[in-house]
């Protein structure tokens, strides 16, 4: 079985408690916001009412994961485990 890491982290100028969010999961706020990854040069013209659970479906049909093409390709954490328990 592979070992995984779960790494929750508060968001830095946000009330205590508020965390990071994993991608497409709906939020509990008015509008039924969504969290979704967007790329740098997307960040100055969106606003969270972009992405909500009526209009993420076809967002998600029409682009795809753009979570996939964000993000590095997964590392493996053996060595670091490994060197935690010498």
């Amino acid at each position: 079985m592979a070992a995984r890491l779960l790494w929750e982290q508060e968001v830095p100028g946000y009330a205590p408690g508020a965390h990071v969010v994993a991608p497409y999961s709906p939020r509990a706020r008015p509008g039924a916001p969504v969290s979704f990854p967007v790329s740098w040069t997307d960040l100055r013209r969106i606003h969270p009412h972009n992405f909500t659970i009526t209009n993420v479906p076809k967002i998600l049909e029409r682009k795809g994961n753009v979570w996939a093409t964000l993000m590095p390709e997964p590392q493996s954490l053996t060595r670091a485990l490994r060197s935690l328990q010498r």
